[in-house]
């Protein structure tokens, strides 16, 4: 059986940001890279996962499907519409050779749906093959060992399920989410399959490519700004969390104002101290007479579930929190992941770039882009 069976086995902030594109940026052409942290070579498994990537290639939304998304009430009838007759092209994916190296490049409407479920693939198909003897009692035990802690701490502990990309496989991912879903610190899952399937809250707003992707539209110093407007344009109050970390925490304070801060319900963190980063928006609130506890904190950066408790147990008589936790549950036995990405690194034919708080989370291959970047946001200066 294939690994991807459903177009919704996927993250929501993915059709959310396509139904942004869709209606804002449809003919924006788009370069998006593979990397592999690690090193391991995945050449031997190409052939596997460009089979699976052809069949992925071949899947369109259900009717059934198309009707789970129109029952969220925040994707609109043209683009349902849209949607009906959608597929993905395996022409747009280009595969090296020699050595395993993966590139997406046309519209950004026609490939914005291929980051999450190929970097499934990708993972699955290499645990497939390279971990095949894995014992997923192992997983099983590891996971009753985190509600254990969890619920021995009693504490108000808000978490959310982020693992699609870099699970250990399908199969473990939705045996993990229906084993956390008879739990009430559990608040849903970024995986609109498994939330349709199990009736969950589904979770996500937007990435750093709709920030990245905006850098080619106005100057880059205006870029945060205006994508944060464009996207409560699109939403009207919807989807009101905002991705913080595109030029560092910092240039993010100095873009908000008090209509950003109070149209925008929380604020996601993926890099840097997490302890700096509340404190700072914590007293940002404060600065526009912004009672904290009114907003939340998104959490998602590489976590475990002890390090998620004990930023909940500092923060939560301050302001609301919510922990995005992926690797750390959907591929947590005794395999090492892949520790992968595939970032957007062209829009227009421009370099784009994000200056995260975690230098090693930068992936452009530019380096005057970067070093400009760096000077005009006096990062790192």
């Amino acid at each position: 059986m294939s690994i991807i069976t459903s177009l919704l086995d996927s993250d929501l902030y993915k059709i959310s940001m396509m139904q942004f594109v869709f209606h804002n940026f449809s003919n924006i052409n788009v370069e998006y890279k593979f990397k592999n942290r690690g090193i391991q070579d995945l050449i031997a498994y190409k052939n596997t996962i460009k089979k699976e990537i052809d069949h992925l290639c071949t899947l369109q939304f259900t009717t059934e499907e198309i009707k789970y998304l129109k029952s969220l009430g925040y994707f609109t009838d043209d683009f349902l519409d849209f949607l009906k007759y959608f597929k993905l092209n395996s022409n747009h994916i280009i595969l090296n050779n020699d050595y395993f190296g993966l590139t997406i490049k046309r519209s950004w409407l026609s490939t914005i749906l291929l980051e999450t479920p190929v970097m499934a693939i990708i993972s699955e198909v290499y645990n497939e093959q390279f971990n095949s003897t894995v014992n997923m009692d192992i997983a099983n035990e590891r996971l009753s060992t985190k509600i254990e802690l969890i619920l021995k701490e009693n504490i108000p502990f808000n978490l959310v399920e982020f693992g699609t990309r870099r699970r250990f496989s399908r199969q473990w991912q939705e045996i993990m989410i229906n084993r956390l879903s008879s739990y009430p610190f559990f608040k849903g899952t970024s995986n609109m399959e498994f939330a349709m399937k199990y009736n969950l809250p589904v979770i996500g707003t937007h990435a750093h490519e709709l920030f990245m992707v905006m850098e080619s539209i106005v100057h880059p110093k205006d870029s945060q700004r205006f994508a944060l407007d464009m996207w409560l344009r699109e939403y009207k109050g919807n989807l009101a969390v905002a991705l913080t970390d595109i030029f560092g925490i910092d240039t993010f304070i100095k873009d908000c104002d008090s209509h950003l801060l109070r149209a925008y319900n929380g604020f996601r963190h993926d890099s840097g101290d997490p302890y700096e980063f509340a404190k700072k928006i914590i007293q940002l609130l404060k600065n526009h007479n912004i009672n904290p506890m009114e907003k939340m904190i998104i959490w998602s950066d590489g976590l475990t579930i002890q390090r998620a408790l004990n930023l909940t147990k500092t923060f939560n008589k301050e302001i609301k929190t919510m922990c995005g936790i992926g690797t750390h549950l959907s591929n947590d036995n005794n395999a090492e992941p892949l520790n992968m990405v595939i970032k957007i690194t062209k829009a227009n034919g421009l370099d784009v770039c994000k200056l995260s708080d975690s230098p090693g989370k930068i992936m452009c291959e530019n380096q005057t882009y970067i070093d400009y970047l760096k000077q005009i946001f006096n990062i790192g200066i």
